[in-house]
């Protein structure tokens, strides 16, 4: 898939994109009370740039110019802003 590909609600993903931006890990306690480090950052592929949210043990792999490989990957709407997201049956990995 491609960026522009993406929509809300989209599952099994797997696209390929360079970070172009990204913030440090934060710790934060989920919705459901669970405590986990989150980390946010802009996904770009030839085609345009979405916002990646990296969870749990994703979070602080990454820098700002790696190339990742995403699989198994889903989007979601957060506060009106579409996100891709890799969740427990995802794999990310820099290549």
């Amino acid at each position: 898939m491609q960026v522009t590909e993406l929509r809300d609600g989209v599952n099994n993903v797997d696209i390929v994109g360079t970070i172009a931006e990204i913030e440090s890990p934060t710790d934060i306690v989920t919705k459901y009370g669970y405590a986990t480090k989150r980390q946010n950052g802009i996904l770009e592929d030839e085609t345009g740039k979405i916002k990646i949210t990296l969870w749990g043990n994703q979070a602080g792999q990454f820098e700002k110019g790696d190339k990742l490989k995403i699989e198994n990957g889903y989007v979601k709407s957060f506060r009106g802003e579409i996100q891709l997201s890799v969740g427990k049956k995802g794999k990310i990995e820099k290549v």
